[in-house]
């Protein structure tokens, strides 16, 4: 870093567990002459995905991640650590509390540990020790670079419609999951764009983020107009398992519902290992396989 440069910290947290280690650092830090962003109207009023929020990380040299118990199960907190991650930027994660749950992209050796009230300042002096030389970041590891997504790709005349997809995106980013997310549903006119804008949400950066286990697309009705093979081969890619070259049409229905049932499985035997939302999204997954079709689309 240049000599007289001060450094910008971006914080991410959740606010129903860590709204006081992130005030306590904040005030901290900035009295030590740092140049610190930190998302005060997600204290008062939740979080939602703003252009503030994009362009603070951005702007930030290092993210201080704070890993709570409500920021592994926020949509907010993952889409602002992949973010960072995938821009480059120095991501630390600070562990708030002793039992939380650590995300997979997230994982290092190098955790520090503000866990214990008392070991506070300690913690501290080694955070503002070690931040000119990343000792304490996370790398992000190869499969999390990118998120599978199966969507079509926007057409070419696509006109962006900002507020129908920041109120979409609201509706699926949730820093404080609830049974209210496992399914949502877009209602409107034929030819009102619907399918257009449920696109554009696949393609979002902050959806991507959010999810970057994989977006996966698909289409049903009674005459759908892409090959069911071709269909059920992209789903699988998105749930992490690859289809072999020489796969039938009965192999891939088959595949689909056993690697929907996996999933489904996995979550059911994850116990607090896995977050509401997260069992949620599964089974919906799990019903999907149950609903595959046995011999052909319908």
């Amino acid at each position: 870093m240049p000599s007289g440069e001060r450094q910008r910290i971006f914080i991410s947290y959740a606010r129903k567990d860590g709204r006081e280690l992130a005030l306590r650092l904040h005030k901290d830090l900035t009295s030590k002459g740092l140049d610190v962003w930190l998302d005060t109207r997600r204290i008062e009023a939740g979080a939602s995905w703003t252009v503030e929020i994009e362009q603070a990380i951005d702007e930030a040299r290092t993210v201080l991640a704070i890993l709570t118990r409500g920021s592994y199960e926020s949509d907010i907190c993952r889409a602002e650590q992949l973010r960072s991650l995938r821009r480059g930027k120095t991501v630390i994660p600070l562990l708030a509390q002793a039992g939380a749950d650590r995300p997979l992209h997230l994982e290092t050796k190098n955790y520090l540990d503000f866990s214990s009230a008392r070991n506070y300042r300690a913690q501290l002096k080694r955070l503002v020790e070690g931040m000119p030389s990343g000792k304490h970041e996370a790398k992000l590891r190869p499969e999390f670079h990118t998120t599978h997504v199966t969507a079509p790709p926007l057409p070419r005349t696509y006109l962006a419609r900002t507020e129908e997809l920041a109120s979409l995106r609201d509706t699926v980013l949730a820093d404080e999951p609830g049974p209210s997310v496992a399914l949502t549903a877009l209602e409107g006119m034929g030819g009102t764009g619907k399918t257009v804008l449920a696109q554009a949400l696949a393609s979002d950066e902050a959806v991507q983020n959010a999810f970057p286990d994989g977006i996966a697309w698909t289409t049903v009705g009674k005459e759908p107009k892409y090959d069911l093979k071709a269909r059920m081969q992209e789903v699988r890619r998105a749930l992490g398992d690859e289809p072999g070259e020489n796969d039938t049409e009965p192999h891939c229905i088959n595949r689909y519902r056993r690697v929907g049932e996996r999933v489904r499985a996995a979550a059911a035997g994850a116990g607090n290992g896995w977050g509401d939302a997260a069992r949620q999204a599964a089974g919906v997954l799990g019903s999907c396989a149950d609903a595959a079709p046995a011999g052909g689309p319908r």
